[in-house]
């Protein structure tokens, strides 16, 4: 029990640490005005499970120019969350016209509307912590 609790715990911890450095990464991108060239609500593109609330995810398609190069992106964040068909609507109808997009240097085909929170990753990492400390203590208890 306690290695699967140690297991679970590096697992989290890790996820929490390479989500968190992918936002700060994609928050240190160069950005670019695009133009909104479709919006909407749809379903999530994988199941949500769990509460019926968890079922829509705004649906954004922006246009935008690097280097003389036209590229269309649907990134809208590093961390997608579902939400009510309300909460999406009112997301996708508070985007305006001529949002500015954070552009990957090294690949400017890839862009997001938003970095995204630092939130989940430090949930994660909080509870892969908490989870190693746990296993820890549980590892020790057993000698």
């Amino acid at each position: 029990m306690a290695l699967f609790v140690l297991f679970i715990g590096l697992a989290a911890a890790i996820a929490g640490l390479l989500l968190g450095r992918r936002v700060l990464e994609i928050r240190s991108w160069p950005t670019a005005e695009a133009t909104v060239i479709e919006r909407g609500v749809g379903p999530p593109p994988q199941a949500t499970g769990g509460a019926r609330r968890a079922r829509f995810v705004p649906v954004l398609v922006v246009a935008y120019e690097v280097g003389g190069r036209r590229y269309t992106s649907t990134g809208r964040s590093a961390v997608q969350e579902a939400m009510t068909e309300a909460e999406a609507r009112a997301w996708v109808d508070a985007v305006p016209d001529t949002p500015r997009v954070h552009v990957n240097p090294g690949k400017p085909e890839e862009s997001y509307l938003e970095p995204g929170s630092l939130v989940p990753a430090g949930v994660a990492l909080g509870l892969g912590v908490l989870a190693l400390a746990s296993g820890a203590i549980l590892l020790l208890a057993a000698a």
